[in-house]
């Protein structure tokens, strides 16, 4: 009694009972057995490497994506960007968007300090990024050579750079504007 449109139609019944069991399903599911490494006669998988290593899964399994060899992969340390490291030679913890920071007894942020500056946003990041202090990062006065908007202010071909227009004959206003017309019966 289970055709299609018979209101007897006991499909989700049956589709029920013939459902695959917790076991069946375990047995077709299981998880993909994850790639191991040996080194110095010890076999781990990633992960387990990873934790051993200190070194991320992702980070082991790009290294080898990218061809590293095996030793190269688990031994050579992460590298940090010397200005992401204190003095102690820990990680500098990264600056979140909006922090304040100090600069001549006044704290804002560094879109505040642009505009009270008048040095780019992306110009203070980027100097605060390479370890330069708020100090120097805020005072140091942009190169005219490197800035981008100084060329393009001053830059050749630009519209200032041009001698003094003598005009087109056309007049600077209606009332200067000669009568033109194009048609003899208005010329008359």
């Amino acid at each position: 009694m289970s055709g299609t449109g018979n209101c007897y139609d006991n499909a989700a019944v049956e589709t029920f009972f013939n459902a695959p069991t917790p076991e069946e399903l375990l047995k077709t599911n299981r998880a993909k057995p994850q790639r191991t490494i040996t080194y110095k006669g010890e076999t781990l998988t990633i992960d387990e490497w990873s934790v051993a290593t200190g070194i991320p899964a992702t980070t082991i399994k790009g290294r080898i994506a990218n061809g590293w060899n095996i030793q190269r992969v688990l031994t050579q340390p992460i590298q940090i960007h010397t200005s992401r490291i204190d003095e102690q030679g820990r990680p500098k913890p990264r600056r979140k968007r909006g922090t304040r920071f100090t600069y001549s007894g006044k704290t804002h942020t560094v879109r505040e300090w642009s505009k009270i500056t008048g040095i780019d946003v992306a110009t203070i990041n980027y100097r605060l990024r390479k370890g330069w202090s708020p100090e120097r990062a805020l005072s140091e006065p942009i190169s005219v050579s490197n800035s981008r908007k100084a060329q393009r202010i001053e830059g050749p071909g630009v519209v200032s750079n041009f001698g003094a227009s003598k005009g087109t004959g056309g007049g600077t206003s209606a009332q200067d504007t000669s009568k033109i017309t194009f048609s003899e019966r208005e010329a008359s």
